[in-house]
C-alpha cells in the first residue's frame, strides 16, 4: 500500500499569520453568540479548504463532518451505522457492497444526491493528479482502482439506479464500511461549489471570509436526519498557547483546537477554562533508525528498549493525563483483547551496562523528541538514563515545521513519532511503519510483515482476521525496530459555558453537538 504522505501525523502545527481583523474588538461578545446559538472555534491547523479530497489533518476533518455526509458514519457506541446510505447489503462472497441512499436525501443547494454525486466523489480520489491522501485506501480495494482516467468512473463503482450504488471490491475486506466512514470520503456535489469548499449534504454550510480570514458554518435547513444543537460556528487562526488563552480568557473565543499538550504543565489557566481530554486513538512511540550499524543487533533494541519503556511508564513526560502508557502499537481498543496482553520485565541498568557497555560505549546518540508532546524534564531523564549505558546522547526538541526534514534526512539514531488512525482497523495504523511510504518513522524492514499480512487481509471472518493481525504484530514487534510508548489524549481547551457531551475521538466527535450551558438539545 503507498504512502498516505502522514495522512495524520500528530500535531502537525503551522505558524499562521494572523489576520489583523482577529483582534479582540472585532469578536461578538459571548452573551451575543448564546443568544445566536452560535460559538467561536480556534484552530493551530487552519484549513485553507474543506476540500474533503484535500484534507488531511484531524481538525480539518472535524469541519468536514459538519459540511458533508459520508455514506455510513461511526456512532458514539463505536458501530457503523447508516448516514447517507440509509441501508446496504453485502452479498454472499463479501465483495459487493450495495448502498441504498436516503430518502429525500438533498444537497444544501437543493439538489437531489444521486448516485452519480457518490461514484464522482469516489472517482475524483483516483483521478491522476489526485490530492488525496486516502486514496490507496480505495485503490487498493476497489476493482480498477488503479486504473482510472480523469473524470471516469473506476469498473468497481457501479450505479446501479437513481439512488442505488455498488462497490465491487477485488477482494473480501471486513473493514470496507469503515473506510468508507473516513471523513476524506465524504459525499459531494462539484455542481455549484467553490473550489475550496464543494456543496455538502451536512448539518452546516460553510463560507471563507478572505478579508477577515475566517470560516463561517451555519446551520442547514435542508437536511433529513440530522438536528445539530447549535446554529453555527466561526473558526479563526490561533498561533500557539499564549494567543490562543488570551483569546479564550477575553471571552472572544469559546474552544481551542490543536494546542500543544506539554503547555498544560507550564501555564495557570483561569478558572472559568477548562480542559476536556479527547479519548483518542493515537499513539506516541519511540523508533530506532533501523539504518544505523548499531541497531541491527536485535538483543541490543530489545534490551534498551525495555529500559526505555520503564522508564516512559515510570515518569510519564509531564502531560498532565494526556499521554497514556500502553506500550503495544497499536491503541486499545483496535486489536484483539490478546493483542494486549504484554509481558516486560525490568532489566536492572546494572545488568544492561555490563552486558553492552563495550558496544555502546562512548557511542553519540541523536534522539529527537517533538516539543509539543514531551517535556525537558523527560528529556533530562532520558538523558541520564543514556547516560549511565554508556552512551553519549544529545537529546533535541523540535516543533512542527522542523520536524519533517528530519525525518525524511534521517538525520537521528531514536526519533518520536505519533500518528492518529485514520479507521478502526489495523490497517489504519500500519503507514508509519510501511517501507512503500514516502515517510516512515524509523527504516524498519517491514516487507515480510506486509508481506505476511497480505496472507490475511481478506479473511471474511472478522474476528479471525483480527487474532491473525495480532499475531503477526505482537510478533513484529517483538523484535523491537521501535518502542511503543503511549496512547495521546488530544486536548479541546474551552471556556465552561459550553459542554462538549461527546469526547470519543474517531473523527466522529462532532463539533455540531457542542452545548450552551443552559440550552438544551432540540
Amino acid at each position: 500500500m503507498r504512502s498516505m504522505t502522514f495522512l495524520t501525523v500528530l500535531f502537525l502545527v503551522s505558524a499562521l499569520n494572523i489576520n489583523k481583523a482577529n483582534s479582540i474588538d472585532v469578536f461578538t461578545s459571548q452573551i451575543e453568540r448564546k443568544n445566536m446559538n452560535l460559538i467561536n472555534i480556534g484552530m493551530t491547523n487552519f484549513p485553507s479548504t474543506i476540500d474533503p479530497i484535500s484534507t488531511w489533518h484531524y481538525q480539518e476533518f472535524l469541519v468536514v463532518q459538519s459540511v458533508y455526509e459520508t455514506l455510513v458514519r461511526v456512532n458514539e457506541g463505536g458501530n457503523v451505522v447508516s448516514n447517507l446510505a440509509e441501508s446496504w447489503t453485502i452479498d454472499e462472497s463479501g465483495t459487493h457492497y450495495s448502498f441504498q441512499l436516503r430518502k429525500g436525501a438533498h444537497f444544501n443547494n437543493g439538489n437531489a444526491v444521486t448516485s452519480h454525486d457518490v461514484a464522482v466523489s469516489f472517482a475524483r480520489h483516483l483521478w491522476p493528479g489526485s490530492p488525496s491522501v486516502v486514496k490507496d485506501r480505495l485503490a487498493s480495494i476497489l476493482k480498477g482502482g488503479n486504473t482510472v482516467k480523469k473524470n471516469k468512473i473506476p469498473s468497481g463503482i457501479e450505479e446501479k439506479s437513481n439512488d442505488v450504488v455498488t462497490f465491487h471490491l477485488k477482494a473480501p475486506y471486513a473493514p470496507f464500511l469503515s473506510v468508507l466512514s473516513m471523513p476524506a470520503f465524504s459525499i459531494v456535489s462539484l455542481s455549484g461549489g467553490k473550489p475550496n469548499a464543494p456543496v455538502g449534504s451536512g448539518p452546516m454550510q460553510a463560507s471563507y471570509d478572505v478579508n477577515e480570514s475566517v470560516w463561517h458554518l451555519r446551520l442547514s435547513d435542508r437536511t433529513a436526519t440530522i438536528q445539530p444543537t447549535l446554529s453555527g460556528f466561526d473558526i479563526f487562526p490561533v498561533r500557539d498557547s499564549t494567543e490562543a488563552i488570551k483569546l479564550l480568557e477575553a471571552g472572544a473565543l469559546d474552544l481551542v483546537l490543536g494546542l500543544n499538550i506539554q503547555d498544560f504543565s507550564k501555564i495557570s489557566l483561569a478558572p472559568h477554562i477548562k480542559v476536556t481530554k479527547t479519548q483518542s486513538v493515537g499513539f506516541l512511540h519511540l523508533f530506532f533508525n533501523n539504518n544505523r550499524s548499531l541497531f541491527l543487533d536485535p538483543g541490543l533494541r530489545k534490551d534498551l528498549g525495555l529500559a526505555l519503556t520503564h522508564l516512559a511508564k515510570d515518569r510519564a513526560p509531564d502531560a498532565n493525563g494526556f499521554l497514556v502508557f500502553e506500550p503495544h502499537f497499536i491503541p486499545r481498543g483496535i486489536m484483539s483483547p490478546e493483542y494486549y496482553d504484554r509481558n516486560l520485565e525490568p532489566i536492572p541498568p546494572a545488568s544492561l551496562r555490563k552486558k553492552w557497555f563495550s558496544k555502546i560505549q562512548g557511542k553519540s546518540l541523536k534522539v529527537v523528541l517533538r516539543r509539543e508532546l514531551f517535556s525537558d524534564k523527560f528529556g533530562e531523564e532520558l538523558d541520564v538514563v543514556l547516560k549511565s549505558f554508556g552512551f553519549m546522547p544529545q537529546i533535541i526538541f523540535v516543533r512542527g515545521g522542523d520536524y519533517l526534514p528530519i525525518l525524511k534526512s534521517g538525520d537521528y539514531d531514536i526519533i518520536a513519532g505519533g500518528y492518529i488512525g485514520n479507521f478502526p482497523d489495523p490497517d489504519g495504523f500500519l503507514d508509519p511503519i510501511n517501507r512503500n511510504n514516502s515517510f516512515q518513522y524509523g527504516n524498519i524492514p517491514s516487507d515480510e510483515l506486509f508481506e505476511s499480512i497480505s496472507k490475511v487481509r481478506n479473511l471474511r471472518d472478522g474476528r479471525v482476521r483480527l487474532n491473525e493481525y495480532s499475531r503477526l504484530l505482537k510478533g513484529f514487534e517483538s523484535k523491537w525496530y521501535f518502542i511503543p510508548l503511549y496512547r495521546v489524549n488530544a486536548p479541546f481547551l474551552h471556556n465552561d459555558k459550553i459542554q462538549i457531551p461527546d469526547t470519543n475521538f474517531r473523527y466522529e466527535c462532532e463539533l455540531w453537538k457542542i452545548l450552551w450551558r443552559g440550552i438544551s438539545p432540540s
